[in-house]
C-alpha cells in the first residue's frame, strides 16, 4: 500500500505502453464508448505530480498542485479546469490525498460533473512503474498495457523523431523494460491489469473494444 491515499468510490482506467505503440489509438477507442471519458497524456498526474507537493494535507500544498497543473495543461493544451472547484470537492470528501485530487482534476476535465456512471480514462506512456501506484490508490481502477512488435516500434520512433544517431533503438530497451514489468505485474495485479497487442487492435477493433 503507498502513502498517497485511495479512492474506492472512482473506477479510472489508466493506458499504458511504449511509445509508438498503439496508445493514442487505443484511448481513442476506449473514448468512443459514451460511459468513458478518456485523456492522451495530458495531466500526466503520475509523472508530474504524485509525491512532489509534499503533504497536500497543507492547503497550500494542493493549491500550489492544482494552480500548476492548471497552468501546464493550459500552456500545453490549451485546456482549462476549475481551481477552485478542484478543491472544493476534494476538501468535502475530508481528508485530502493524492489520489482524491487526481480523481477530482480528471473529473472536472473530462467528465459531466455528478454523473457518477462515467469513468475517466489517461494514457500515459512508459509510466508502467507507476502502474502498483495507480492501482493502489483506486482499487477499483484497471490497466490496460498495448505491446506492439519492438522491430516496428523502433522503426516508427526512427521516422518520426529528432533525436540523432542511434537513439531510437531505446525503443527497443523500453519494451523489454515494459514487458518484464508487465510480466510480474500481471501476476500481482492478475484481474486489474489487460495486455493487448497493437496488431489485434489494428487487424479487428471491433472485436477488441
Amino acid at each position: 500500500m503507498n502513502d498517497f491515499g485511495v479512492v474506492s468510490d472512482s473506477r479510472p482506467i489508466m493506458v499504458s505502453g511504449v511509445y509508438r505503440s498503439g496508445t493514442t489509438f487505443l484511448t481513442a477507442l476506449l473514448g468512443a464508448h459514451p460511459k468513458l471519458k478518456a485523456s492522451s497524456s495530458t495531466v500526466k498526474f503520475l509523472r508530474f505530480c504524485l509525491g512532489r507537493y509534499g503533504d497536500v494535507r497543507e492547503p497550500e500544498n494542493r493549491r500550489r498542485l492544482v494552480a500548476e497543473t492548471h497552468k501546464r495543461v493550459k500552456v500545453r493544451w490549451g485546456l482549462s479546469i476549475d481551481e477552485e472547484a478542484i478543491l472544493a470537492r476534494a476538501e468535502s470528501h475530508g481528508d485530502v490525498t493524492y489520489a482524491r485530487l487526481y480523481d477530482v482534476i480528471m473529473k472536472d476535465m473530462l467528465t459531466d460533473v455528478g454523473d457518477d456512471s462515467q469513468r475517466w480514462v489517461e494514457k500515459l506512456a512508459v509510466q508502467w512503474e507507476d502502474i502498483p501506484h495507480f492501482l493502489d490508490m483506486f482499487p477499483q481502477g484497471r490497466v490496460i498495457h498495448i505491446f506492439r512488435d519492438p522491430r516496428d516500434v523502433a522503426a516508427s520512433y526512427k521516422n518520426m523523431t529528432f533525436e540523432p544517431g542511434f537513439t531510437y533503438l531505446d525503443a527497443a530497451f523500453n519494451f523489454r523494460g515494459a514487458h518484464e514489468t508487465l510480466d510480474r505485474l500481471s501476476n500481482q495485479y492478475s484481474d486489474r491489469i489487460m495486455i493487448v497487442k497493437a496488431e489485434e487492435v489494428a487487424q479487428a477493433p471491433e472485436k477488441a473494444a
